[in-house]
């Protein structure tokens, strides 16, 4: 986060996040004082939003369809992927599914326990 702070590096997020963090926090039945803070900590994280698109949404589901299900890769996640791969951009994260198929869903997977 130190290089986003001082701009040697862009931070990228799928505008999905904000609704994963909302829904992911509403069913555990965090207050939505709480949530409304959670989201203003996030805006002190300097990053681009990158928009949900249509093409990305199909996309999305294409791989669901594809990869999806009980340990394996999550609905969520999969607009993750579809817009890492639509931006051409490497995807942040510690999902073991999406780790060990990264090259099949034609994106680049860093896992944040190696940085």
């Amino acid at each position: 986060m130190e290089h986003s702070l001082n701009g040697r590096l862009t931070l990228l997020a799928s505008s999905e996040i904000y609704d994963d963090v909302i829904s992911a926090l509403r069913s555990q039945q965090t207050p939505l004082k709480t949530i409304h803070e959670f989201l203003e900590d996030m805006m002190i994280i300097p990053h681009k939003t990158l928009p949900m698109t249509v093409e990305i949404a199909a996309s999305a589901l294409d791989l669901y369809q594809k990869h999806g299900g009980r340990s394996k890769l999550h609905y969520f996640d999969s607009f993750h992927v579809a817009t890492s791969e639509h931006e051409r951009t490497p995807l942040l994260t510690s999902d073991r599914y999406i780790l060990n198929h990264a090259r099949e869903m034609s994106i680049k997977a860093i896992d944040p326990r190696t940085l």
